[in-house]
């Protein structure tokens, strides 16, 4: 109940200055303004954030001068303390743990804030000093005072914010390219995804749980599905999750979003539609229209990968008509724009890939990719047959129809013998995924295509992307034939690709994936 939440949250924020009460009303903001993505709404999240921001500073300034004395009186030789002093001192530390915990959550909180605003220096310095008092607060947690109030409902949160915290920051930076790991590393964060997991599980403990538990829980069904490849796992976990909170829309919406990357369009579509209903029975459901405009942008999608263009139309221009959010927006237009081709509604696309050109960012690759592509019908003035097939290959194989894309490259392959070697490339590469995942037993057929479209390097003009993209795909298959002697070669392949192709950034973290299963395969094979 978003609207009654920040009047009670308030109350207690302000009438008593309840740290507890001030970090939650941020919570709430902070949501609001993920929801909205509206600047107005940040520079709320961002103002009450400040104010934690003074006030846990304040109680840590008061807890830190409370703790010198008590070392002091202990090296002077004072009186031994009452029961009362004790206890008094005991509390001080508590509150000094819970005011550092505090302040990391916001500096946190603030950084992600400020990456949204693309204001990166001032975000990287708030995530240092996030992570600096996470590290204090883990240390310090270890105090005796503390210890004895572990079990406290009031120290399940503290604690669950502390391992969810430091989890999120090693996970974050073990995930890094090796290119960015080195730098944050010297800045002073640390990177482990083994112990990042362990804490992560530890902040989903259901035997102490904290309002984190589920935000921890939540983070490991994506580290399960994309890092470790245990899909079916974390499919269950989020179900689980969503029997603990059957209303949960972000909860649905992830879900959706699983079953999407697992080829199930039905559930995808099925569960994307409840979310929908959820959304407009929720009693705060005005201040969650800008979900319900994301979701049916999912809705489109999920029609456009199915080929099913005419029927996604509406459903994204809902999207960048009602949206207050840049995210999507230039890619969204990008497809709309096919869909206008395909429906034979030319007349709209010239209007909006104009528009494209104003929305893109600078930093996001989809964003780059779509102004690139709406640069190239404005100049062409049409979308070419071949640009047809390729994208709906494309499509076919995100939804993995995969038998689908083989049969339209193959009628394909006939009606574009003198296509250009960006065309054919894609071609080969779209044809050795397909076959790749429908016949994982039998790679030659796959390889012959992949070979063939890194054959193209030379003469591809435009989409220099898809030969690292190949090299990625020889990877991947050969980590799951425990052919590990290939793996590093291809990979090597990528990093000695000229840079500045789209979506680099995609393929890093790709390479990362690709080395940790390896590593984890390697190590499966030990132990046999």
């Amino acid at each position: 109940h978003s609207a009654s939440a920040p009047v009670v949250l308030e109350h207690a924020a302000y009438g008593t200055w309840s740290l507890a009460a001030l970090q939650q009303l941020a919570e709430v903001a902070i949501w609001q303004s993920n929801i909205s993505d509206a600047d107005d709404d940040i520079a709320t999240a961002q103002r009450i954030l400040d104010e934690l921001e003074v006030h846990a500073d304040r109680v840590l300034s008061a807890s830190s001068e409370s703790k010198l004395k008590s070392i002091s009186s202990f090296f002077l030789g004072k009186p031994s303390e009452s029961s009362t002093e004790v206890s008094k001192r005991q509390s001080r530390m508590q509150d000094h743990v819970e005011a550092l915990v505090t302040l990391a959550d916001a500096y946190g909180a603030s950084a992600m804030l400020a990456f949204r605003r693309q204001a990166f220096t001032k975000g990287a310095y708030r995530l240092r000093k996030a992570w600096k008092h996470y590290q204090r607060a883990y240390e310090e947690s270890k105090d005796e005072s503390v210890q004895a109030v572990i079990n406290t409902p009031r120290f399940h949160n503290v604690m669950g914010r502390l391992q969810f915290g430091t989890g999120m920051f090693m996970h974050f930076v073990a995930m890094l390219p090796s290119h960015w790991r080195w730098l944050v590393e010297l800045i002073g964060f640390e990177g482990d995804r083994d112990q990042a997991v362990e804490l992560l599980e530890e902040a989903g403990n259901t035997r102490f749980p904290s309002p984190r538990s589920t935000f921890a829980k939540s983070v490991l069904v994506g580290t399960r599905f994309f890092l470790y490849d245990e899909k079916e796992e974390a499919i269950e976990l989020v179900k689980g999750l969503i029997e603990e909170y059957p209303q949960s829309v972000v909860l649905l919406s992830m879900l959706a979003g699983l079953y999407r990357r697992q080829g199930d369009m039905h559930s995808s579509t099925k569960t994307y539609e409840k979310c929908l209903v959820e959304l407009r029975l929720a009693p705060d459901a005005d201040l969650l229209e800008q979900m319900v405009i994301r979701t049916t942008y999912e809705l489109g999608t999920n029609r456009f990968l199915q080929l099913q263009w005419v029927e996604a139309i509406p459903m994204i221009e809902a999207y960048l008509r009602d949206t207050t959010s840049p995210n999507f927006r230039c890619y969204g237009a990008y497809k709309l724009g096919l869909c206008y081709w395909v429906a034979d509604q030319k007349d709209k696309i010239a209007p909006l890939y104009e528009q494209v050109k104003e929305w893109a960012r600078d930093s996001m690759a989809y964003d780059q990719y779509a102004k690139r592509k709406a640069e190239e019908f404005l100049e062409s003035g049409e979308v070419a047959k071949e640009e047809l097939i390729v994208v709906r290959a494309s499509c076919l194989n995100e939804a993995r129809t995969f038998d689908k894309t083989i049969v339209l490259l193959n009628a394909g392959t006939q009606l574009c013998k003198a296509a250009s070697a960006d065309y054919q490339a894609q071609m080969h590469y779209h044809m050795g995924c397909a076959l790749r995942h429908l016949n994982p037993t039998d790679k030659a057929d796959a390889m012959q295509h992949l070979n063939a479209a890194i054959a193209f390097q030379a003469h591809i003009k435009t989409e220099t992307w898809v030969v690292p993209f190949a090299w990625l795909e020889i990877a991947e298959m050969a980590v799951d034939r425990r052919e590990f002697g290939k793996v590093e070669p291809a990979l090597a392949a990528i990093n000695a690709h000229p840079a500045g192709y789209d979506f680099q950034k995609q393929c890093s973290l790709r390479q990362k994936k690709i080395g940790a299963k390896m590593q984890r395969a390697q190590e499966e094979e030990e132990k046999s």
